[in-house]
């Protein structure tokens, strides 16, 4: 697996769930030699899924209710980057930092990955 077959894995996960950021970081580990460099990539991951504009960023509420974060890319990559760090190497628990949900245009590309 390569970092654009992890994104096309968590682009057909979103048809179906919210993947959040420890989603991101276990289907990155495999290409992974340290916890440091699986943090890395899985931010790499991240930067890509939010610069493609098939997903926002935000947080879930009660009954997985999708509330999308203010600003933009630039905004949420920086909110991302600063909480992962307060982790250090440790695995962020689902939901923690974010959760991600699919655009319009992410789920019109998830069914045509799908079909």
């Amino acid at each position: 697996m390569d970092l654009s077959e992890a994104f096309e894995s968590v682009l057909a996960d979103s048809l179906y769930d919210y993947p959040s950021e420890s989603f991101i970081w276990s289907l990155v580990r495999p290409l992974a030699r340290s916890a440091t460099e699986n943090n890395a990539l899985a931010l790499d991951l991240i930067d890509l899924m939010l610069s493609s504009g098939y997903f926002i960023a935000g947080d879930l509420g009660q009954g997985s209710q999708f509330s999308p974060w203010p600003g933009g890319r630039d905004e949420w990559v920086e909110r991302i980057e600063a909480d992962w760090r307060a982790w250090g190497d440790e695995v962020p628990t689902p939901g923690s930092i974010v959760w991600f949900a699919a655009t319009e245009s992410g789920r019109e590309a998830a069914d045509k990955l799908l079909s």
